[in-house]
């Protein structure tokens, strides 16, 4: 087994100088860790346990903690663009790479429901397989394709004025975090799910790696941070819900009761923030003595998951409402089952990802689509 540290501090860092001049594999992990918890949501809120599960339970007390952990997975994702992307090269080919991937998915998933006729495939569906991005079948795609088109200028004014955006740094997260608790998506942010937010973010996570902000809090503090947000956001959901929940009366406590729960489903909550960039933080200082073996390997296959198990097919012919008994286990076993069932969904998702990289790599795709950086590298250079 690699042994692994977590360093406390920026002292501690500096024995790993070698080391991060190279792959950051506790970036890698962190990748992981976010598309795995990005499962246990889908799982929890597609699959129907949350609006299964008995509230005011111990049960419910459970998924309400599971799912606010789970929900700053997303967050964590876009700020790894920006902390990893900074310093990267522009490649146009990445992006098509994503979008052929996706249209492989979205190509075989739809032949496989057309064939088994477990779902209605019209003309119109056919079609939108070979543009996922413009149809939007999956969200993140389509709003990363749109974070991707501004990456050059993100990536100027990070690497030349870094220091200048500090104050815009802290604006950022103050007025996008509390701004959603006050008001009803006034910046049109649409709960997160759009480009503008992960511009935010990819922002963020590329400020945090010039300027290594956090490097003089020590790994305990953080750690502390992230429990503490945890249990005070798990406490007050659980007891808002119960109210509204208690209460038959309409009034206008009950009205902003109401309106923090639907808060709580939009990314841009302050829960979510605060705990993504904890996690952004103690992740990247993790550091291997030996370069590991199974972190490349989940890492590389983690969008593919996404891709997989969140196809719209198969969200809504398969996983939608698929694990709504689980709300009637006990408190462990639901706990075990909801993991478990990450899982093997990540797990199963992985191979097929794999088997998809093998033949890529046999038809030599990313040597075709290489030819368009050059292209672009000419351009550029003129």
């Amino acid at each position: 087994m690699n042994k692994t540290i977590l360093s406390t501090g920026i002292s501690k860092n500096s024995i790993y100088e070698n080391a991060n001049r190279e792959r950051n594999y506790g970036i890698d992990l962190l990748r992981i860790f976010a598309m795995f918890m990005i499962c246990i949501v889908h799982i929890i809120r597609h699959g129907g346990i949350n609006t299964s599960v008995k509230i005011g339970s111990v049960n419910s007390a459970v998924v309400c903690l599971i799912d606010i952990v789970a929900m700053c997975s997303v967050n964590c994702y876009a700020l790894i663009s920006g902390y990893v992307g900074v310093e990267s090269k522009y490649k146009p080919s990445s992006i098509i790479y994503l979008c052929l991937q996706a249209v492989f998915y979205c190509v075989i998933i739809t032949a496989i429901f057309k064939i088994t006729g477990k779902a209605e495939i019209g003309k119109k569906d056919i079609l939108f397989t070979f543009f996922p991005i413009f149809s939007k079948q999956y969200w993140y795609l389509t709003a990363y394709f749109g974070l991707f088109l501004f990456k050059p200028i993100l990536d100027f004014a990070l690497n030349k004025f870094w220091k200048e955006l500090t104050p815009i740094f802290f604006s950022i997260l103050t007025i996008f975090s509390v701004y959603t608790i006050l008001s009803d998506d006034i910046f049109c942010f649409k709960f997160g799910y759009c480009s503008f937010w992960l511009i935010v973010l990819y922002l963020v996570g590329g400020y945090l790696k010039k300027s290594n902000l956090f490097s003089k809090i020590k790994s305990k503090y953080i750690v502390l941070v992230t429990f503490a947000i945890t249990l005070i956001g798990c406490i007050t959901r659980f007891s808002v819900a119960y109210i509204t929940d208690i209460n038959t009366k309409d009034g206008m406590m009950i009205y902003y009761l109401n309106c923090y729960l639907k808060q709580t489903r939009n990314y841009l909550f302050p829960t979510y923030i605060v705990l993504s960039l904890c996690f952004l933080v103690l992740f990247s200082r993790i550091r291997f003595r030996k370069k590991p073996k199974v972190i490349p390997f989940f890492a590389a296959t983690s969008f593919g998951v996404y891709l997989i198990h969140d196809n719209l097919l198969i969200r809504e012919n398969v996983i939608s409402n698929l694990f709504y008994k689980y709300a009637e286990y006990n408190p462990f076993m639901l706990i075990i089952a909801i993991f478990s069932t990450a899982a093997v969904i990540y797990l199963t998702c992985s191979i097929i990802d794999y088997l998809r990289i093998k033949i890529f790599n046999i038809i030599k795709v990313k040597r075709l689509i290489s030819k368009i950086d050059v292209f672009f590298d000419k351009k550029i250079s003129l």
